[in-house]
């Protein structure tokens, strides 16, 4: 059932969240929420008298490796890409002083379930307008 509720999460994208970040000046590397997925969408305020996000693209270290091999010691700035690496998200470039503040760095992602640990426990973390998929679990563990 467990592993039934995780690849139903994954195919269907049904369980999602959405998180902001206070960014740091040079700050490179930030901590990614415990119960991510995968990401979605990862975006950056595009300024500070506005509300609107600017999507990043996600780059890989290699390929970070191959557009620039001094990447690591760009300059704070704009960030203009982002990498995942292990429970961490790291911004290309760091934020300068001019784009650092709270609610900057926005990720939109997919949940991972809680753990169902007892017979009460509701899939898909309890949400209700997920419970028409609770029969899908059955039918995958049939």
């Amino acid at each position: 059932m467990e592993m039934a509720q995780i690849d139903i999460v994954m195919k269907s994208k049904c369980l999602q969240g959405t998180t902001t970040y206070l960014v740091y000046q040079s700050t490179k590397e930030y901590t990614l929420p415990t119960d991510l997925l995968f990401t979605e969408r990862v975006s950056f305020q595009i300024g500070t008298s506005t509300n609107n996000y600017e999507i990043l693209p996600r780059w890989s270290l290699l390929g970070l490796d191959n557009d620039n091999s001094y990447w690591q010691n760009i300059s704070p700035g704009k960030p203009l890409k982002y990498y995942i690496w292990g429970n961490e998200i790291g911004l290309v470039p760091p934020a300068s002083a001019s784009y650092a503040g709270a609610d900057k760095l926005q990720i939109h992602y997919i949940v991972n379930p809680s753990s169902m640990t007892a017979e009460t426990s509701v899939p898909f973390n309890g949400q209700s307008q997920l419970y028409p998929y609770h029969d899908i679990i059955i039918w995958k563990v049939c």
